[in-house]
């Protein structure tokens, strides 16, 4: 933005409209406006920041620890000791109600628990229907229905949330206190599609094409020829299978991501309880395994590379760790309830392989394993898979939102934007914790952003600034895309500007996003923007409204637009969305969110 352009538009306008780059939503997210120039007045708002460690403590039999206090606790920013500011212990036994009289020789009254609002739970249940079959998802989806007709703790929010391939996401349904409405969802989600059975079947077919194929060791010099060509060819499958689940994990995890991101702008805790088939953490090892059990004796011969190594190409144990951090950084502890129905080489669906056995399937069921496992351990959370009952881990889940310790620390440094390890110990070295390996100090923006996609995904708005959003024409630029035109409105009077030798200064942060019917969720753009008043100016400036004008371009279906903005100097962050359809007349009136 040209700050004289502001500058001359505010003393002759009770609304001043500002032009921006077009931005691209869903299939193709826009790049961010350039920054600023070096001429623009900078300034920083510092927060005092407090750093919550939820910790779960067991004994050796592996129940909660109660009644332990800040002084048994001893915390560590890497690897430094420091003091704990704020300390809270939750666990499930009712209290008195304060200020509750009871009758001569009775017993007081139980009253509920009074939870903290930064205490109180969200709860997201993640079906990862991709990576599932629809016999194992129903069975888990059946233990999930009997864990939730136990009410957990009263106050708790609690989510469902679907994942069908890479940037499809669907929020089945919004955040509620009624556990039977979630029951009722999760009914409905079991009569869905789960698609987890098409990459067993592509592995499968890569397996029996290894059993079939001419013995590349034929006293047959033509079978002989044909079995070493098609070994390359398997090597070649594998090979662009291994891309194939890579690439697509890669998308999954960033949509998980993405809905992790949108959890940190959600005040208190939060957990996911991700249930999925589980995806190998190194996918085609143990099909190379299988390859090589056919053909590692001419595998120099063939001029392929090495099998062995070619194992660990796809490793996507960095991707899973970045995933772990996402969470830590959003105080947000994930269980994983990982069930499979995959190759049983042995069944009489599959038959006998010579080159799949028992060995190979445990491999690529303890891969599997291991990316369940990394998520829940990582982040204080815990992991059941493949288990005959789902309850145990359940019941552990349910004793973790009733019984844990919540400890706050203000940093010892300000690193914006750094992630720092974290440890706790009890002074009693018997007990057994679990709680976040990490957090990250965010930068303004990045909460900015969380609170942009809490908005878009969850429905979580807050409207202090007033902002409000039109819609106010389009056109087609592509096929199947429309250009829409928005007005991003607020007044003036809501921002807090720095006084200068001439002018008012201040600063405000836009971030613009969009999510279509299919779940697909752009990338977020953010947009800075410098605003700049002259001093005699400021009164008549105050009483006017700003409005922003940029451009969308959405696919030709059914549309949520969110759009966050910051107030830099004041701190002070807002969001509100509209639903837009292109093709459709623009709404007459402003679609816009009060707080």
């Amino acid at each position: 933005m040209n700050p004289n352009r502001l500058q001359r538009l505010a003393s002759l306008s009770a609304l001043v409209i500002l032009a921006l780059p077009a931005l691209a939503a869903a299939a193709e997210p826009a790049k961010p406006a350039p920054p600023p120039s070096s001429d623009d007045t900078f300034f920083e708002v510092m927060e005092v920041n407090v750093v919550n460690v939820d910790v779960y403590v067991t004994d050796r039999q592996g129940k909660p620890v109660k009644g332990l206090t800040k002084d048994d606790f001893v915390v560590y920013e890497d690897g430094k000791p420091i003091e704990i500011s704020n300390f809270y212990a939750a666990d499930d036994q009712t209290l008195t109600a304060e200020g509750a009289t009871a009758e001569p020789g009775a017993a007081a009254a139980p009253a509920a628990r009074q939870v903290p609002p930064e205490q109180q739970l969200h709860l997201a249940i993640y079906i990862d229907n991709r990576n599932l079959t629809p016999r194992a998802r129903n069975e888990a989806l059946k233990a999930v229905r009997g864990f939730l007709g136990s009410q957990p703790q009263a106050g708790n929010q609690l989510l469902v949330v679907t994942y069908s391939g890479p940037g499809s996401l669907n929020i089945e349904q919004a955040a509620t206190s009624d556990p039977g409405a979630v029951i009722q969802k999760l009914e409905q989600v079991a009569t869905s599609a789960a698609t987890g059975s098409f990459a067993q079947m592509d592995r499968q077919s890569i397996v029996r094409d290894i059993e079939r194929a001419p013995d590349p060791n034929s006293s047959d010099p033509r079978t002989a020829d044909m079995g070493r060509e098609e070994a390359r060819n398997i090597f070649s499958q594998i090979q662009v299978y291994g891309q194939q689940r890579y690439n697509e994990t890669k998308g999954g995890l960033n949509t998980f991501g993405q809905f992790i991101d949108s959890l940190a702008g959600l005040p208190g805790r939060k957990a996911v309880l991700y249930i999925s088939g589980g995806v190998s953490m190194r996918p085609v090892q143990a099909l190379y395994d299988s390859w090589s059990l056919r053909y590692g004796s001419i595998e120099q011969e063939l001029g392929v590379g090495s099998a062995r190594l070619e194992g660990f190409s796809t490793d996507l144990t960095t991707l899973y760790g970045k995933l772990a951090a996402r969470a830590n950084a959003s105080r947000v502890t994930l269980y994983s309830l990982g069930t499979s129905e995959d190759m049983n080489v042995n069944s009489a669906e599959n038959g006998s392989t010579d080159f799949w056995g028992s060995e190979q399937a445990t491999q690529e069921s303890s891969n599997r394993a291991e990316s369940m496992l990394l998520l829940a351990s990582s982040t204080g959370g815990l992991a059941s898979v493949n288990s005959a009952n789902y309850g145990v881990m359940l019941d552990r889940l349910r004793s973790d939102i009733d019984s844990y310790y919540s400890l706050g620390y203000s940093p010892s440094q300000r690193k914006t934007g750094k992630d720092h390890k974290i440890k706790v110990e009890t002074r009693d070295k018997s007990y057994r914790l679990r709680y976040r390996s990490s957090y990250r100090d965010r930068t303004a923006q990045e909460r900015l952003g969380e609170q942009t996609l809490s908005a878009l995904l969850i429905g979580q708005q807050d409207n202090p600034l007033n902002l409000a959003l039109e819609f106010e024409g389009e056109s087609r630029p592509k096929k199947d895309q429309m250009q829409v035109t928005l007005l991003i409105k607020f007044p003036m009077a809501g921002l807090v500007l720095l006084p200068q030798e001439n002018f008012h200064e201040g600063r405000v942060t836009l971030f613009v996003g969009a999510r279509d019917q299919e779940g697909r969720v752009s990338d977020l753009t953010q947009i800075a923007i410098p605003i700049r008043v002259p001093n005699s100016d400021v009164l008549t400036a105050m009483g006017q409204t700003v409005a922003y004008r940029t451009n969308l371009v959405l696919r030709a279906q059914a549309h949520t637009v969110a759009i966050g903005m910051r107030d830099e100097l004041g701190n002070v962050g807002s969001t509100v969305t509209a639903s837009y359809t292109p093709g459709q007349a623009p709404p007459a009136q402003s679609a816009s969110t009060s707080p």
